[in-house]
């Protein structure tokens, strides 16, 4: 059995491990109650999975103090159940995506220690 086999699970923490590597983009589709994923404090370095934005129950992601490059995915604007958002401390670059406006649920919001434009 493997985690992404866990179609039930509504939470997933991960954070301040010794994770390394890669967030991967084929899993997040088979967590489809997945409410609170945090992969935070590790040593993941990659661009943010865009697949992330297709978790429709997601309230709350927390990918801070890792590694992570690239552009935020405008993907992450489209689960409306998102009330926060962390993705401070990496090394994100870029204009911050308008579609993050449309998170009419978003309650927290932390963007600092990236490179935005």
């Amino acid at each position: 059995t493997s985690i992404q086999d866990l179609h039930s699970l509504r939470s997933l923490s991960l954070g301040s491990n010794s994770l390394v590597g890669s967030l991967p983009a084929d899993i997040w589709s088979n967590f489809t109650q997945l409410r609170y994923l945090s992969l935070s404090e590790n040593s993941l370095a990659s661009a943010v999975p865009s697949e992330l934005g297709g978790l429709p129950s997601l309230e709350e992601l927390r990918l801070h103090g890792n590694s992570l490059y690239g552009t935020t995915p405008s993907e992450l604007g489209s689960p409306s159940t998102l009330k926060s958002l962390s993705l401070h401390s990496n090394s994100l670059r870029g204009q911050i995506p308008t579609e993050l406006g449309s998170l009419s649920s978003l309650q927290y919001l932390w963007l600092h220690r990236n490179n935005f434009t």
